[in-house]
């Protein structure tokens, strides 16, 4: 991971802290395929990862069903992180800290208050790859 801190789960809230956005993985209730958007991310006080949405979106129709979620968040200078995670809903002040989180990372949110969702992942597998180093280096943890 890296000499400052061999932490995994702090690494990986540091790493979405830094660079937050990525591309989320969810899996319809019927169906094939997985269903992947662009998600804008952010830390709680509490390290949660958390995303808002609208609730009548797929994202959000996927995780009530589906729970299971994968999500990709890069650096663009050789550095990424791949993550699985269990995605839940959240509710109350739990929901009201990610809404303060999301809005000092992003801004306030354009969704219509009415409708929105905001969801907290609990990653339980994480890839970190660094291309940039000689040799690159990769390495999974169980969270």
């Amino acid at each position: 991971m890296t000499d400052q801190n061999p932490e995994p789960a702090a690494v990986l809230a540091a790493f979405v802290q830094r660079h937050p956005g990525g591309v989320l993985a969810t899996h319809p209730a019927e169906g094939d395929f997985p269903e992947a958007a662009w998600v804008n991310l952010a830390v709680t006080g509490s390290g949660t990862i958390v995303f808002a949405t609208d609730r009548r979106a797929r994202k959000a129709l996927n995780i009530g069903s589906r729970p299971e979620v994968s999500l990709v968040v890069v650096s663009g200078q050789g550095q990424e992180i791949q993550m699985e995670a269990l995605a839940r809903v959240l509710g109350g002040s739990e929901a009201e800290h990610a809404a303060d989180a999301l809005a000092i990372a992003h801004g306030e949110s354009a969704e219509d208050p009415a409708y929105l969702c905001v969801v907290g992942l609990e990653p339980r597998w994480m890839r970190w790859v660094d291309v940039e180093t000689s040799p690159p280096v990769m390495e999974e943890n169980d969270l």
